[in-house]
């Protein structure tokens, strides 16, 4: 709340939706919240050093350490379908994994709990 101004974000991650809610007045089903829209950015993939900054602040929420290795493995997983949503999944079952196995978190971790998320390995 900066000067009495209220600012609001919305994140809306997928093409569909973002199309159907169209500039004030031209899609009628989404009036209310088209018009209540000010400013539009349109991003097709998150900017790699949000990717380092939220990877940065999940591995201090959860006591972890992440390098160099970590965020570029991160940033590419960004890049794909998904984006910012499958890191976040990603670095949460790759924390259980690491706490699991008493370890601290590696790329192992994110790359299996990748794999894992994306169907790529079975489960045990």
């Amino acid at each position: 709340r900066a000067r009495g101004l209220m600012v609001g974000i919305a994140l809306v991650g997928n093409e569909v939706v973002y199309g159907r809610v169209g500039t004030a007045g031209t899609k009628a089903a989404f009036a209310q919240v088209s018009s209540r829209i000010a400013m539009r950015r349109y991003l097709v993939e998150p900017d790699p050093s949000d990717v380092a900054a939220m990877a940065h602040a999940w591995a201090a929420a959860n006591r972890e350490d992440v390098g160099p290795r970590e965020i570029d493995f991160l940033k590419k997983i960004a890049a794909k379908p998904g984006g910012l949503r499958n890191v976040e999944k990603t670095f949460e079952a790759a924390v259980m994994a690491a706490r699991g196995a008493s370890e601290p978190l590696t790329l192992s971790h994110l790359q299996g709990a990748f794999d894992q998320n994306s169907g790529l390995t079975r489960a045990a």
